[in-house]
């Protein structure tokens, strides 16, 4: 494959192995599977080295700044060893800046090693040196950043849009699109629009992080942890976003992890204190959570008749103090689901659902489950279908594998009660929906293998 790839460009890759500086512009670097042309020279110093632009070729904007060093040739190894240092003493700045609550002047630098030696990437701001075709008129960004400052998002998005469709690879138009989406909920829509941009352009952080601050803000939020661990790996020294990662693990139920990023993360003082509390209240909050459920699996029988309202309340107390847990949301769900709380149930459900990984589907059903009790019956159907179209995109469609009324989470997994079971709940939505179009095949064929497995219950219980 790299044979191939490079005959492709027909001895055009940059090789600092044997290129001269007279060299540079016109040569080809592939980082992460993109691949930029070196540009014009921006600077040459006896000190820092040669400065060039570098396009992106597919967006056609420069968006870097690549500087290869004056010893890259007779001395690599002190090359690589003082862009080294150069990148850890940017980065102590860029922290500077980010404590002192300054606006970042200074952008991040990245080492590489590659082309046969080393080089410096440089982030730039757009426009700062301009940008390579295609051309983009500055207005058409100047109007659209006008009607944002006046929230008039979809006005703003109506003329990026026109950029996009004739410029579909500008990052710049897909990330600020993104940004405006969000602004309006849209969230599949800034999903979609910074996940291209991020595709297009891998290596530049302020994509990856508009991804991860997208992503936190999102309903779905357990891509957002994935997004932060994959930022670092790439930027290890870029510490603009460790607030954002600090906010995604606290949103899947680890502030075990948020308080790991807290505390190597430079942040203002007063972002600094505050995060400290919230952290340690969440900490301490799952610390209480997991110890009731290990202490109720331990039980065996963990729901007397008059311990029902006491766990109740621990867990509302539990949910007060960390909110965003989405254990602690489901368990406070299906809890007040069995307790005939059904609106505040499903609401909690479906939050659960979003950050809980192994028991989404479960939380949908039982969401569902309570809205049919409700008699909100589209939004119960929607749910159902969702779930059983989701099992059987995994091959989980059997009778044993499809969720049912659940009573709790222990350490091992959902108990689930039969009283009423599943099959009851479900029988009574295909009876009582009054709007049969709603049932669709896969609900159908759900209601048909719960039947099943019920009765396999109750002959193996009669036995």
């Amino acid at each position: 494959m790299f044979d191939r790839w490079l005959r492709r460009f027909k001895g055009n890759v940059l090789d600092l192995t044997r290129h001269q500086p007279s060299d540079f512009a016109g040569k080809i670097v592939v980082l992460n599977e993109r691949e930029y042309e070196i540009g014009a020279n921006v600077r040459v110093s006896d000190e820092q080295g040669h400065a060039h632009r570098l396009i992106n070729r597919m967006s056609g904007l420069c968006l870097h700044m690549i500087q290869i060093r004056p010893e890259y040739q007779v001395a690599p190894d002190k090359a690589w060893a003082i862009s080294k240092e150069k990148e850890s003493a940017t980065a102590f700045l860029c922290d500077a800046e980010r404590v002192e609550g300054r606006p970042g002047v200074i952008c991040p630098l990245t080492a590489l090693q590659g082309c046969g030696g080393s080089f410096e990437l440089h982030e730039i701001p757009f426009g700062m040196f301009g940008h390579e075709s295609p051309p983009v008129a500055r207005e058409a960004f100047d109007a659209a950043n006008m009607l944002g400052e006046k929230r008039d998002y979809q006005g703003a998005i109506a003329i990026l849009e026109r950029v996009v469709a004739e410029h579909p690879n500008h990052t710049v138009a897909l990330n600020n699109l993104a940004a405006y989406h969000l602004e309006l909920g849209e969230y599949n829509e800034a999903l979609a629009r910074i996940g291209r941009a991020v595709e297009i352009e891998p290596n530049h952080s302020k994509y990856r992080g508009s991804q991860l601050i997208i992503c936190v803000h999102c309903p779905a939020r357990r891509q957002a942890a994935a997004l932060y661990d994959d930022l670092k790996a790439a930027f290890p020294h870029v510490g603009d976003y460790d607030f954002y990662g600090i906010h995604a693990y606290l949103r899947i139920g680890q502030p075990g992890r948020a308080r790991e990023i807290l505390l190597g993360a430079k942040l203002p003082k007063d972002d600094a204190e505050t995060l400290r509390a919230t952290v340690e209240k969440a900490v301490q909050a799952r610390s209480r959570y997991d110890a009731l459920r290990s202490h109720l699996t331990a039980e065996g029988n963990p729901f007397p008749l008059e311990e029902q309202g006491e766990l109740l309340s621990l867990l509302e107390a539990l949910h007060a103090t960390y909110e965003d847990d989405p254990d602690i949301q489901a368990s406070l769900g299906f809890r007040l689901r069995a307790a005939g709380s059904y609106e505040r149930a499903s609401a909690l459900l479906l939050r659960a659902a979003s950050g809980i990984q192994y028991l989404a589907v479960h939380c949908w059903a039982n969401a569902a489950y309570c809205l049919i009790m409700l008699e909100d019956w589209p939004r119960a159907m929607k749910l159902l279908d969702v779930t059983m179209d989701l099992l059987e995109k995994r091959g989980a469609a059997n009778p044993v594998d499809i969720p049912g009324v659940i009573d709790w989470i222990s350490d091992e997994g959902v108990i689930e009660t039969m009283k009423p079971s599943a099959a009851e709940v479900l029988n009574r939505a295909l009876l009582e929906c009054p709007d049969k179009s709603l049932i669709t095949p896969a609900i159908e064929k759900m209601a048909a293998s719960l039947r099943q497995f019920a009765a396999q219950y109750d002959g193996a219980v009669r036995k």
